[in-house]
């Protein structure tokens, strides 16, 4: 419990010093035992901007929609045919990545989106 306390703290820590008016997904230590990034619902501006901030230490984390679209982006090549997400921010070990293709997101919808590297740690980002 008190791990999860110091984590959290350190997440909120990293989370106030992003840039002014970015929100974050962040992923804490021991953050895929948890199941969840935090917060576990996000919210934005259709077209962003949304990143993900990894602070656990060691481990790598991405984000990656579970609604899909058309074969036309850069990441797509990394996924099977008919399986490239919507938006994606690639895997980082620790540090920041901006989660690309909120461009195509919909006003007032949520979408889901997992970590590409443990399935089971979710999270949503709604669209403002």
């Amino acid at each position: 419990m008190k791990r999860f306390i110091v984590a959290l703290a350190v997440g909120a820590l990293l989370v106030a010093v992003a840039p002014a008016r970015a929100v974050v997904a962040v992923a804490i230590p021991s953050a895929e035992l948890l199941e969840s990034f935090v917060p576990p619902v996000a919210a934005t501006a259709k077209g962003g901007p949304f990143f993900l901030l990894n602070t656990d230490l060691g481990i790598e984390h991405s984000i990656v929609s579970v609604a899909k679209r058309p074969e036309n982006k850069p990441w797509c090549d990394q996924f099977d045919v008919g399986q490239c997400p919507l938006f994606y921010a690639e895997a980082v070990v620790q540090g920041q990545s901006e989660v690309l293709g909120l461009e195509n997101t919909a006003s007032g919808r949520t979408y889901n989106y997992y970590c590409g590297v443990h399935q089971r740690m979710t999270g949503a980002l709604h669209i403002l």
